[in-house]
């Protein structure tokens, strides 16, 4: 792995094979051609349009509870999926209104969609209320991750799933793009997401928070991927987003191997970094139609 290089377009080829193979196999899976839409109402509420939408991938039989958020006299041109560790829920307030942020975002004229994948707020099981740190593992008294991980996917790679149906449905509100915006350390799955999207979602802004698969240590912890540490960890599932536009928070640099591949792809333009965090400028560059 460690002779592999990108210098010229054979070597760039078996660079993508390698990589891009071995994530493919860790996440098997792409934007659901299949899902359903189940409309479950909407309100309005200060301005803003809430409408509650539950979408069945059904290759999966999997089912994502979705808020989609938008100023009720507006039509807007461009949506943004808003991915958290903790789900829909972590938008708003204990009043049940949209945050602060939530409602800058909105104020820029876009559909907001805000999902609860796996595990979260309302797909969440006994276990993952119990602990935001566990995922489920079968229950086997010899303590071996392959019981588990050699038969069933990862948290992360089921959640990474239902982003990607997200990512379908936000197709269906017929917007000029489809953004990404990934926060409160939900890059471990919003990373392989917006790879696998490629130029199904326009841009893509992640804060890593410095996130890394090698931090995780035991097999039970919801962030644990066999084999991601060996494949390049996160920034490898950064670089793999290349050519489209990316920016990433969180990070005291664009790490070497993100920059490298958008250097290879000649669309270092389209990469950047943001050291501040949320701020206007992210909203206004997810915005764009």
């Amino acid at each position: 792995l460690a002779k592999l290089n990108e210098d010229n377009e054979k070597g760039r080829q078996e660079f993508n094979r390698t990589y891009a193979g071995a994530w493919q196999v860790v996440f098997d899976q792409g934007i659901p051609e299949k899902i359903t839409i189940d409309d479950q109402g909407q309100q309005i509420d200060n301005g803003i349009r809430i409408q509650k939408i539950l979408v069945h991938d059904e290759i999966r039989q999997a089912k994502i509870p979705l808020l989609v958020l938008s100023k009720a006299d507006t039509t807007p041109k461009a949506t943004v999926i808003w991915t958290t560790d903790s789900g829909k829920a972590a938008m708003f307030s204990q009043n049940g209104t949209p945050d602060t942020k939530l409602q800058r975002l909105i104020e820029h004229g876009v559909f907001v969609v805000l999902p609860d994948l796996l595990d979260q707020g309302e797909l969440q099981t006994a276990v993952g209320t119990a602990s935001k740190s566990v995922q489920r593992t079968v229950n086997d008294e010899r303590a071996y991750s392959a019981f588990t991980f050699g038969y069933n996917r990862t948290l992360v790679a089921e959640r990474c799933a239902d982003l990607l149906a997200t990512v379908a449905f936000a197709k269906t509100l017929k917007t000029e793009s489809v953004n990404l915006l990934s926060t409160d350390d939900s890059s471990a799955w919003a990373a392989p997401a917006a790879a696998i999207a490629g130029p199904a979602i326009a841009r893509a802004a992640i804060d890593t928070n410095g996130f890394r698969f090698e931090q995780v240590e035991r097999y039970q912890d919801v962030n644990f991927v066999p084999g991601a540490v060996k494949y390049g960890d996160l920034p490898m599932l950064l670089a793999l987003r290349a050519p489209n536009a990316l920016t990433i928070m969180g990070e005291k640099s664009i790490p070497p191997s993100v920059a490298k591949m958008y250097e290879s792809t000649g669309k270092s333009a389209l990469l950047a970094r943001q050291s501040a965090g949320l701020n206007s400028s992210i909203f206004e560059w997810l915005s764009k139609p």
